[in-house]
């Protein structure tokens, strides 16, 4: 349990009906009740809560919003409430409430969005164009016009924003959200999924949908995809579950020759899933947007092999590059030709859909509620601009001010703030310790340049600095981040110091690469197949003696780390002696290898 200064009391707030069943509703209770577990206290606002049914549709979508930020604003009154969560679209009058009262009485705003509106909508539209069908006059007019400039300034002018994904948290910082303000709090999933036995092997395929029979789901190549495994595949079997329409709906959307292998359960507890999910070896959702759907994630916990569009969510769980590692097989949004292939290779093949099944349930096995909840908490303690936790951190050497607008980078790149820094005090020590000395150091992630400004000033007098970072360029053509780090990084550097400044990603710029390294650390990319492959492709050229750091790779319970996150997963694998390295020290979130052999010499 954390440190009584640190348990928070959260009100959590969206406008849906408080139905455990509903995916964001679920959500909310799941990573809710995680949260009470780990000694917070959580409140929420439905529906309910907040207008009565007879507010027509129509009028709910510009009356919530203001119902919704008086209520917040009422219970804080009563409450001693840290921290308002409310859901992308019914955010913006809160925050522009919040914003004209200075705060006062109202408690900082972390949005949640379960998929962004603005990307959905540009998905709508290439979806309509793609299908030869218009959007609604209505649409097209009420939606540019009333929900997407509501949920633009919410994501601008919240203190933070949690997002499901990392194609969502790209598409805010690329729009000029403060990276540090931008957090990934991914779906979890249950644990009895993973106590029931493996799908028995062999036989015929035995899919199941889960979802509302819905095009956004894909069904339309659904349909024309079984239609065509059906033919192929006679025995094989196809089950829609949670339809939310009638058997009759779904049926008459197949040809009559595929309508007998295919069965529907318009609705059902969630609860009753596991049973469900029972008689079935794999699963099969050709969406085209998702957040990150809670129902694969219960598929491949059931150890169901995954047949899924290559969706933004589906790219998180699964990966983009090798998702069959992951246990799915990905295909691309819209194409029924790709799922029909895709599901042949299944009804085809017994033992690849055992072995899809297997891995996607070690996948699967990373997505706990309790990793929800600590990414929440996270973003929770920014939006309060409190320091990172954990009873033995201290502030930064070089930090960021409290004041909302001087967070911004155009601010320190003007010279008005200190550059932000990455590590605590601790950290910043072992970055002194192992850097002393080194004659070629390479960093990977450099930001505002605090790290690289500490090695700056320790090593040889004759070293040379690799600084590698992408540094996009904002909506004005600059990279704030890359004008202020230069400015830091020149104070410090001392005559004979060279700085080689490479505007790549890591994997771009150790092509080629042959110089050996004294001082390798790496803070870029967090994702765990990056991560890993940093590791993979750097550390070849750390030469003996030479070292490796690795950032926010420890897990703290209170801190901002959690268990799952790509440094502290690769580090756990890796352990004290990973081939040719012994790991010597550790502080707070970072832990640092030495070079004791070169491997295979």
């Amino acid at each position: 349990m954390p440190p009584a200064k640190e348990r928070l009391t959260v009100l959590k707030v969206a406008d849906v009906e408080a139905d455990a069943n509903g995916g964001m509703t679920g959500f909310m209770l799941q990573s809710g009740a995680e949260l009470t577990r780990g000694g917070h206290r959580v409140l929420y606002l439905f529906s309910r809560d907040i207008l009565t049914e007879r507010v027509p549709p129509v009028a709910r979508r510009f009356v919530a919003p203001f119902a919704i930020a008086l209520r917040c604003r009422a219970l804080a009154r009563r409450h001693p409430i840290d921290v308002v969560e409310i859901h992308e679209s019914s955010a913006a009058v809160y925050c522009w409430l919040r914003k004209l009262l200075g705060g006062r009485g109202m408690p900082p705003c972390v949005v949640q969005s379960h998929g962004l509106d603005e990307p959905y909508w540009h998905a709508l539209l290439a979806r309509a164009r793609a299908k030869g069908r218009r959007v609604s006059r209505k649409s097209r007019l009420s939606v540019p016009l009333t929900r997407l400039p509501q949920s633009r300034y919410a994501l601008k002018h919240a203190d933070a924003v949690i997002v499901l994904n990392s194609d969502d948290a790209a598409f805010l910082i690329e729009r000029g959200r403060d990276p540090e303000t931008v957090t990934i709090a991914t779906t979890g999933v249950e644990p009895g999924f993973f106590a029931a036995p493996p799908p028995a092997a062999g036989g015929p395929l035995r899919a199941a949908f889960i979802g509302t029979w819905i095009d956004r789901k894909g069904v339309p190549e659904l349909v024309e995809a079984w239609a065509e495994t059906s033919r192929r595949f006679p025995d094989a079997r196809l089950s829609v579950l949670g339809a939310s329409v009638p058997e009759t709906a779904v049926l008459d959307a197949f040809p009559q020759p595929a309508r007998a292998s295919v069965s529907v359960v318009p609705r059902f507890e969630r609860a009753a899933l596991r049973e469900l999910l029972a008689d079935h070896d794999a699963y099969v959702l050709p969406s085209w947007f998702e957040g990150m759907p809670l129902s694969t994630l219960e598929a491949a916990a059931a150890g169901l092999a995954c047949v899924v569009s290559d969706a933004r969510g589906h790219r998180e769980i699964f990966g983009a590059a090798e998702p069959e590692r992951a246990g799915a097989l990905l295909v691309g949004a819209g194409d029924a030709r790709s799922l029909a292939t895709a599901l042949g290779r299944l009804a085809s093949d017994p033992a690849l859909r055992a072995d899809l099944g297997a891995r996607a349930r070690e996948t699967a096995r990373h997505f706990t509620w309790q990793r929800t909840a600590q990414q929440a908490l996270r973003a929770y303690y920014r939006s309060l601009h409190r320091p990172r936790t954990g009873e033995h951190m201290t502030q930064a050497i070089l930090h960021r001010p409290d004041l909302g607008w001087q967070r911004h980078r155009v601010v320190a790149a003007a010279g008005l703030r200190r550059p932000a820094a990455e590590h605590s005090e601790r950290e910043a020590a072992l970055l002194v310790k192992y850097g002393a000395g080194a004659r070629c150091v390479v960093e990977i992630g450099v930001s505002e340049g605090g790290s690289a400004y500490e090695l700056a000033n320790v090593v040889a007098h004759d070293a040379t600095l690799h600084l590698i970072d992408p540094y996009p360029k904002g909506r004005v053509g600059v990279s704030f981040s890359l004008v202020t780090a230069r400015r830091l990084v020149g104070k410090a550097s001392r005559k004979g110091v060279t700085v080689h400044w490479l505007r790549q990603l890591s994997t771009e710029a150790v092509r080629g690469w042959r110089a050996p390294i004294d001082f390798l650390f790496i803070d870029g990319d967090h994702a765990y197949d990056a991560v890993k492959r940093d590791w993979e492709e750097w550390t070849p050229f750390v030469a003996p003696d030479g070292h490796v750091v690795l950032h926010d790779a420890l897990f703290m319970e209170h801190g901002w780390t959690d268990e799952d996150s790509g440094p502290v997963r690769l580090v756990r694998e890796l352990g004290d002696t990973p081939p040719g390295f012994t790991r010597v020290n550790g502080a707070d979130s970072t832990v640092v290898y030495r070079r004791t052999a070169v491997v295979g010499n």
